[in-house]
């Protein structure tokens, strides 16, 4: 009796033992990578740059803030940098970010998705870059400026004091929380803008939560009590947002959803979802919270009081969570390139004469259209959203 018992816990020692070894091993090969991580870092921040002489390239880090105070009204110390061909990264700030608006400039903003390193993040966003000024699809950019904010956040597998995390479920729970402590100072960014410029938002997966959240702030709403301080909200701007297997609840945009004061300043959304998403399959189980299924998985209900369409990606993305594979997709990024650059010139491709139409009045844009093919901007852009997912589900099939 005594042997067995000895035995018992000679072997039960052995295997914390070896469970402890196994531990310190991941340890080592978190601390290891984390190590890789911030060299690549320094890498791609002094990597030179393919830029258009005429656009800026900027990066805004939200990784060192924690959660704001209730009641807190001073400007986010957010870490900004812009890119200078020639010169490399350099450090700057958002004044001089703001002190270079201008209606003839095209913003646009690239917001990453879960567990994302900040390197990876700068080398997605410049991707993106790349694709929108390509001039490898039939619709190539015009000669207009284009800003370019590639927004880092803290996504990456560790908690707020740099710790790894182990445990998945606990990891999404996390993020999807600090999605929204984002939103806060994202919607802090995009209230700065003058009134009435025009803002194409990009997002993926936890990136359409922050984008969407920022929104509803810059609307008129609330996270958590917080409000933007007195003026800071701006429903004068007009925000388009492309989002990718969007994780965040498919009613958020409904009377009663957690976003729905963005409708206030969205002009259009399109929503790519894909029924096959074997990551946003589960992702209400994994983020009670949500109560509902994701907008990246089951599309944006008819309830939404926004203008949007919803695009079915399953062909052409399968089985996948893959951000990469949604960018890598021609028939989705030149429309989407279509509809950034939407009134620089006229062509034969119609989606390029689109104009975008208000989510609140149904307003045409009759006053910027200059296209001499370009008769009804407000038939024009229905066309364009329609003509964008039609396209979509033939080209990438």
């Amino acid at each position: 009796m005594s042997l067995g018992l000895n035995h018992r816990v000679t072997l039960r020692f052995l295997v914390m033992i070896a469970l402890s070894a196994v531990y310190l091993q991941a340890d080592s090969a978190d601390a290891a990578s984390r190590r890789r991580n911030r060299k690549r870092v320094e890498k791609v921040i002094h990597c030179p740059v393919p830029v258009r002489c005429q656009d800026e390239i900027w990066t805004v880090s939200t990784v060192h803030l924690g959660c704001p105070r209730r009641g807190e009204l001073s400007e986010p110390c957010w870490r900004v940098r812009r890119y200078l061909p020639g010169v490399g990264w350099q450090t700057s700030t958002a004044t001089e970010f703001f002190a270079g608006q201008s209606p003839d400039v095209i913003n646009t903003n690239y917001v990453h998705g879960y567990r994302v390193e900040p390197c990876e993040t700068i080398d997605r966003g410049l991707y993106v870059y790349r694709l929108l000024t390509s001039d490898s699809c039939d619709c190539s950019p015009c000669d207009r400026v284009l800003r370019h904010v590639i927004w880092v956040w803290p996504s990456d597998k560790s908690d707020a004091g740099g710790r790894p995390i182990k445990k998945v479920v606990r990891d999404v729970n996390l993020k999807a929380n600090r999605a929204y402590v984002d939103a806060y100072y994202m919607g802090w960014w995009l209230s700065q803008f003058h009134p009435h410029t025009e803002v194409n938002l990009m997002g993926f997966s936890y990136g359409s939560r922050v984008i969407l959240g920022a929104l509803d702030l810059v609307g008129g709403g609330t996270w958590c009590g917080r409000a933007l301080p007195l003026g800071g909200h701006n429903p004068s701007i007009r925000a388009d947002v492309f989002a990718f297997a969007a994780a965040l609840p498919c009613n958020a945009l409904s009377p009663g959803g957690v976003d729905q004061r963005a409708a206030n300043v969205i002009d259009c959304l399109v929503n790519v979802y894909n029924p096959r998403d074997p990551v946003l399959k589960r992702f209400s189980n994994l983020v009670p919270s949500d109560n509902v299924c994701p907008m990246g998985y089951v599309g944006v209900p008819a309830s939404a009081r926004v203008r949007y369409k919803n695009v079915n990606a399953a062909r052409s993305i399968g089985t996948h969570h893959d951000f990469m594979r949604y960018v890598s997709s021609p028939g989705l990024m030149s429309h989407m390139r279509a509809m950034v650059f939407n009134d620089c010139r006229a062509g034969d491709c119609a989606t390029a004469a689109c104009h975008k139409v208000s989510a609140t009045n149904d307003r045409a844009a009759d006053s910027s259209c200059e296209q001499p093919n370009c008769s009804n901007c407000k038939t024009a852009a229905r066309a364009c959203i329609d003509a964008f997912a039609d396209a979509t589900l033939t080209e990438d099939a």
